[in-house]
């Protein structure tokens, strides 16, 4: 089993990806691979490639991962704050192995 590897979707604030690189997370932010401007479902075909859970503020991905196997997404479902953000994040990778998310949307903040 392993830790879940992130791609952060276009959405996600780079202050975000910041945080979670210096609490050493295996991070990556769709622009940093090149990835800007391609559809939804390409950086999922690429994240399940790269093994990589995506994370986004986008409702499409949940709906896309339902007909697409994948490494999991964590959907956060409203505005919070980059560090609350973070927090969250962190809180999931450390309650799932990289196997246990496959396949499942994780909805963030719980409350």
């Amino acid at each position: 089993m392993g830790k879940v590897k992130i791609l952060a979707d276009e959405n996600v604030r780079r202050e975000v990806v910041t945080i979670l690189k210096n609490l050493d997370v295996d991070i990556e932010h769709v622009s940093e691979a090149g990835r800007r401007d391609l559809s939804d479902k390409e950086q999922l075909e690429y994240a399940n490639k790269k093994d990589r859970a995506v994370l986004t503020h986008d409702a499409d991905f949940t709906q896309i991962s339902e007909k697409t196997e994948n490494k999991g997404v964590i959907y956060v479902t409203k505005p919070i704050s980059a560090k609350r953000e973070a927090k969250e994040v962190l809180d999931v990778i450390d309650s799932y192995e990289s196997e246990e998310i496959q396949n499942l949307v994780i909805f963030v903040p719980e409350s």
